[in-house]
């Protein structure tokens, strides 16, 4: 529980002593953390594409609220982007508490109940094309930003965002 917590994130003063049983419990924790988090990675291992599926890019989605488990890999459309936007390739991702509770559905009276959904906000990458509208960054300018969480998911080949998303 909240004893837990402060062992593994508290600051130092502040962490208590552990009986045998509570470091156990820690051990239990951080192992299920980092398995959870092997399986996460192994999902997202995206295979290099062929030719004929030059349309296609990758993008890590779920069709209903729940686990881990629920995460899969799936082909869409590269998506299009308007004159006011950019579209990012993506190179890293980073993975946030907040995206375990929208997977979980936790906000799901914001997030509602049309599916598939994308995961993970923060992204870096390279600007691959750009609207007439952009006058801040070039095609490959290497930036950073994050995904309107509650409608898309950086977990993915590409990103569309606005320009006031990215730095």
């Amino acid at each position: 529980g909240r004893r837990v917590v402060n062992i593994l994130y508290g600051h130092r003063s502040e962490r208590p002593a552990l009986t045998g049983a509570e470091l156990a419990d820690v051990r239990k924790v951080c192992r299920s953390a980092a398995e959870s988090y092997a399986r996460l990675i192994a999902a997202l291992r995206i295979p290099s594409k062929d030719n004929d599926e030059e349309n296609s890019v990758k993008k890590i989605i779920f069709n209903r609220y729940g686990s881990l488990d629920d995460l899969q890999m799936t082909d869409v459309q590269t998506p299009t982007f308007k004159s006011d936007e950019l579209l990012i390739r993506v190179k890293v991702v980073s993975i946030n508490p907040l995206d375990w509770k929208l997977l979980e559905g936790q906000f799901k009276i914001i997030t509602g109940f049309k599916f598939p959904k994308g995961i993970g906000i923060d992204f870096s990458g390279i600007v691959e094309k750009k609207g007439d509208a952009i006058s801040g960054f070039q095609v490959g300018d290497a930036v950073f930003g994050g995904v309107d969480p509650m409608k898309d998911g950086a977990l993915a080949e590409y990103v569309v965002v606005k320009e006031a998303a990215i730095s």
